[in-house]
């Protein structure tokens, strides 16, 4: 009696089964090497990264989960890059419409873990051109700002005024000597 294995329209002989199984197994190990190869190139600029991120207004760097380079805004995250390769070089939040719009693009994808909070992976950098990809972080940066507390983006606003004025040295009247 010949055994047969379940296939979703008909049923196919269990050798032809096993042979496709071994075939699939074998083409798997090298698209898995490709894949690995592909990841191991993407990776984000974190220099260009950094210049970004640390020029907007109260914002921290850290190094978080062991591997993952976070920026943070009043203690909460507005970006993530991974510092070794990866299958996603960069995420961050966007907006509800953003979100829409660009997960419909090649090379973005909803982020693994943060999707639900309208957060965004970039499978490569040339996925979005820079410029686009400065604003994007401009606006997740002002997403996380407008959910703080009103105190703490009074103190931010607060020191983004005194960061873009220069301070004067006071003159002090100098001191007569007695001649």
């Amino acid at each position: 009696m010949a055994r047969y294995a379940l296939c979703s329209s008909r049923r196919i002989p269990a050798k032809t089964v096993a042979a496709g199984r071994r075939a699939r197994a074998h083409k798997s190990i090298d698209l898995d090497y490709l894949a690995f190869l592909q990841y191991a190139t993407a990776m984000m600029d974190a220099d260009w990264l950094r210049q970004v991120c640390l020029s907007l207004t109260g914002t921290s760097e850290h190094i978080q989960w062991e591997i993952d380079l976070v920026f943070k805004v009043g203690g909460k995250m507005f970006a993530v890059a991974p510092l070794e390769p990866a299958p996603v070089v960069l995420s961050f939040k966007c907006s509800n419409d953003d979100f829409a719009e660009l997960i419909e693009r090649p090379g973005v994808i909803p982020a693994p873990y943060l999707a639900r909070a309208q957060w965004i992976a970039l499978e490569s950098e040339s996925a979005l051109v820079r410029p686009e990809l400065e604003r994007l972080l401009r606006q997740a940066h002002a997403l996380v700002v407008a959910k703080l507390p009103k105190k703490l983006q009074a103190t931010l606003v607060a020191s983004k005024t005194r960061q873009s004025k220069p301070r004067r040295k006071k003159l002090r009247p100098r001191k007569s000597r007695g001649r």
